[in-house]
């Protein structure tokens, strides 16, 4: 019997270790990404961002998906706000894997994409909308205990200088057969304890993110950003024991909003004398938190329709009187 703990810390048991158990990055985080796509004009594809699938349990208590009942939990589209925003109301597509390469969903526009409470906050959701007749091989991160909160960055020591990793579209690089989503690293450099002003759909807001040393482009808004705590690491930033040869747990840190540029004058050769503005890709990353995904994920009116599918599903399924 093989105990799994690297995803969240979640316990899964196994007869033999799993495939991928020395792999650097678990298939678990390739598999759950997607790219969204809009149609500005007629036989034109445009990469909007990433998006990923991101399952809750029936029950807010349980630790992650599985069957209660004989009903399994519920999935979400997760991205950034101003993704969603950009595709609100037009149709579009969802780059996505199945058994045989890559396949399109097709999204009309009547897409219902549920935005946090908090307009200073970029995330959006909406209801898993692959069905089984699909067969994707898309899978979704199936453990609420993977999102990191303030309780676990106490408890895992988690801070400055801890290993982060995203998964997200290359968007240079999607007429292909087959997704490949790009893995990009770095380390956490900012710790949300206080508010940056970021950009979101054209308004500037004071909002709460982590900073991340890494390099980010378009199509990466809205890809999930994870981190691998460092072994040993207390809340003072100390770390004490030994580090050990042993998987590593990886938790969801946050999604990807954007980055910061910088901006440079280089000589333009057709201005005698004169110069051309660019901007140059600071390195530093925005990552909104995770807790914000579970907020917008955990709304009353969102709550509501789970209960209500669920009783739906009782209804039709569940066992009858006699």
């Amino acid at each position: 019997m093989y105990v799994d703990t690297r995803l969240g810390g979640v316990k899964r048991y196994y007869a033999n270790q799993p495939k991928d158990y020395n792999m650097r990055i678990q298939n678990a985080f390739l598999d759950c990404v997607v790219f969204l796509i809009s149609h500005p004009t007629l036989g034109i594809d445009k990469p909007e961002g990433t998006a990923f699938l991101f399952g809750i349990p029936l029950k807010k208590e349980d630790q992650e998906v599985t069957a209660r009942e004989g009903f399994m939990g519920f999935y979400y589209l997760v991205t950034a706000g101003h993704v969603a925003t950009a595709l609100r109301g037009k149709s579009f597509t969802i780059l996505v894997n199945n058994k045989d390469g890559q396949t399109r969903i097709k999204c009309d526009e009547e897409n219902k994409w549920i935005f946090h409470e908090d307009p200073t906050v970029d995330v959006a959701v909406m209801n898993c909308p692959f069905r089984e007749e699909d067969k994707l091989t898309v899978r979704g991160l199936s453990s609420q205990n993977l999102a990191i909160t303030p309780d676990k960055i106490n408890r895992l020591g988690i801070g400055i200088g801890d290993e982060v990793f995203s998964v997200a579209l290359f968007a240079d690089f999607i007429d292909t057969k087959k997704n490949w989503p790009i893995l990009r690293t770095g380390s956490i450099a900012m710790m949300p304890e206080d508010k940056l002003e970021i950009k979101i759909s054209g308004d500037w807001v004071k909002a709460e993110v982590y900073l991340v040393e890494s390099r980010s482009i378009g199509g990466m808004s809205g890809s999930p950003v994870f981190v691998v705590p460092t072994p040993g690491a207390k809340s003072d930033g100390t770390i004490s024991g030994y580090l050990q040869a042993v998987p590593r747990e990886t938790y969801l840190l946050g999604l990807t909003h954007g980055h910061w540029d910088i901006e440079y004058k280089v000589p333009n050769l057709h201005l005698h004398g004169g110069f051309t503005q660019v901007d140059v890709n600071s390195g530093i990353c925005v990552v909104i938190p995770a807790t914000k995904i579970m907020e917008t994920i955990y709304q009353p009116k969102l709550e509501q329709e789970r209960e209500k599918s669920r009783q739906e599903w009782l209804e039709k399924n569940g066992p009858k009187p006699d």
